[in-house]
C-alpha cells in the first residue's frame, strides 16, 4: 500500500469476510509502521508502560499488538462510522463532536473518518498519556493531511481530564481494557468522562458485559490456531458450560448510577450463594462480550478482550458460603472476589 485513501476504508468497512478483514488491516499496520520516524527506543520511559492509580496504560508496543487484534479494530473501526452517520443524520446543521480517549501509537479507530467524512461536519478531540504514542499519532495525521479534523491532541491521563465544560460531546471511544474488564482503566475512564457525553451521545463500546459461568476445567479446550477464526472449539466449551448469573454491565445505567457515589475504591456487583447454584461443575469462569454499537458486537474469542478468565474453583470448604463480587478501582483494578 502505497497511500490511504477512501475507496481503501470504505472497502474495508463494507468488508465481511474474517480473511479479507485480516489482510486489508495488515496492509494499513504496514503502512502505519512504516511511516512513523519517531525514535524507537525501548529505553526511553515513554515507550514503556504507564502505571497509573486507576490502572495501566499500555506501552506503544502492546498499543500496537491491541490494533493487531484485527476483527476487534475492524468492529470498533465500523462502530463509529456508523455512529458519526446516525449523529449526522440527528444534526445535519452542525459539528458532530467526537472524543477519541486512548489513541495508541497508529490513532487507528478515527482513521476511517479522516477519509469518509467531511471536516466540516465532524470535529475531534484525541487524548493520549504516553509521550511516544500521541508524538506517533500526531505525525501520522499531519502525514495523511488531515489535521484540519483535529481540534485537540493532548498527553493527558484520561481519568482526569476535565474538558471545558460538561455535555460537550456527541461521541466519546475508548478502547482502554482487557478481558473481564481487569488491568486497564476503562472503567475509570469512562467513569470520569460520561458527565462530558451528550444526553443522547453515544458512548463506544455501548456495553461490556462480564458474566459468570460454571464449567468443569478439566473439559475447557483452547484454540489450535488463530482463536477468531476457530468457532469449533468455542462452541464446544460453551455448551458444557452452565450460565450462573451477571457480574457486571458497563454502559450508561452503570455510570449513571456511580455517579451518585463518590470516591470509592471498591465497587459492589453482586453476591452469590453457593449452595444455590444447580449445577455439577465446580470452576467458574468470566466471560466477556462487548456491544460496540447497536448490532456490532464481540463475543466470546473473536478478540483477545472477549477470552475467557479463570474465577475461581468451588470447594467443599466453602459450600455454605456466599461470594461478593466487587469491582476495584484502584492501580489494578478487576473484579474481586470476598468469601463471606
Amino acid at each position: 500500500m502505497n497511500d490511504l485513501s477512501e475507496n481503501f476504508f470504505t472497502g474495508l468497512l463494507q468488508e465481511r469476510k474474517t480473511i479479507n478483514i485480516v489482510k486489508q488491516l495488515e496492509s494499513l499496520n504496514e503502512f502505519l509502521k512504516n511511516n512513523i520516524q519517531v525514535d524507537n527506543n525501548e529505553n526511553d520511559i515513554s515507550y514503556n508502560p504507564i502505571y497509573l492509580s486507576n490502572g495501566v496504560a499500555v506501552s506503544p508496543e502492546i498499543a500496537v499488538h491491541c490494533f493487531q487484534d484485527y476483527i476487534r479494530t475492524h468492529r470498533f473501526m465500523l462502530a463509529l462510522y456508523r455512529a458519526v452517520q446516525e449523529k449526522l443524520e440527528q444534526f445535519p446543521k452542525r459539528k458532530i463532536k467526537i472524543l477519541y480517549a486512548g489513541c495508541g501509537p497508529y490513532c487507528p479507530l478515527i482513521l476511517p473518518l479522516l477519509y469518509l467524512f467531511n471536516s466540516t461536519n465532524i470535529e475531534i478531540d484525541v487524548i493520549e498519556i504516553n509521550p511516544y504514542s500521541l508524538k506517533s499519532a500526531k505525525q501520522i495525521i499531519s502525514f495523511i493531511g488531515k489535521n484540519q479534523y483535529i481540534k485537540k491532541i493532548l498527553c493527558i491521563d484520561a481519568t482526569q481530564y476535565k474538558p471545558e465544560k460538561e455535555d460537550c460531546f456527541d461521541i466519546i471511544i475508548s478502547e482502554t481494557m482487557d478481558k473481564a474488564l481487569e488491568i486497564e482503566p476503562q472503567v475509570s475512564i469512562f467513569l470520569n468522562l460520561f458527565s462530558y457525553l451528550k444526553k443522547e451521545g453515544i458512548l463506544i463500546p455501548e456495553k461490556v458485559t462480564v458474566d459468570l459461568y460454571a464449567t468443569d476445567i478439566r473439559k475447557e479446550k483452547s484454540s489450535d490456531y488463530e482463536f477468531y477464526l476457530d468457532t469449533s472449539t468455542t462452541k464446544s466449551n460453551q455448551i458444557q458450560r452452565t450460565f450462573i448469573k451477571n457480574i457486571i454491565t458497563l454502559d450508561k445505567s452503570f455510570l449513571k448510577l456511580q455517579h451518585s457515589k463518590k470516591n470509592q475504591e471498591n465497587i459492589y456487583l453482586t453476591s452469590l450463594k453457593i449452595s444455590d447454584l444447580a449445577t455439577e461443575n465446580i470452576d467458574l469462569l468470566y466471560i466477556t462480550s462487548l456491544k460496540i454499537y447497536k448490532s456490532i458486537t464481540l463475543s466470546e474469542d473473536e478478540s483477545l478482550l472477549t477470552l475467557k478468565v479463570y474465577a475461581l474453583t468451588l470447594t467443599d470448604k466453602i459450600i455454605d458460603s456466599q461470594v461478593e463480587f466487587s469491582y476495584r478501582l484502584n492501580n489494578d483494578p478487576r473484579i474481586i472476589k470476598k468469601i463471606i
